[in-house]
């Protein structure tokens, strides 16, 4: 009985489209959905893990979840 808020944003980097700002996005949605439920789920489509690891940290504790599809840019840093 509980409403989920499900936010779906795209990264830009290494992105042929060219999307809005997923950041300033997820900004206007908390916004909106603030007032509506406490239970937020970010899903963020991005090519690089460091997107989304700024994302992450910028939706830290505001936020009940941030999840993403797999990447790829290969993280073979061996």
């Amino acid at each position: 009985g509980q409403l989920v808020g499900v936010i779906n944003v795209q990264g830009r980097v290494f992105m042929k489209e060219q999307s809005s700002c997923p950041f300033k996005t997820v900004e206007s949605l908390l916004t909106y959905l603030r007032d509506k439920t406490k239970t937020i789920v970010v899903d963020f489509h991005a090519e690089t893990t460091a997107e989304k690891a700024c994302l992450a940290y910028f939706l830290d504790g505001r936020v009940s979840a941030v999840v993403g599809p797999h990447t790829h840019v290969q993280t073979a840093d061996e």
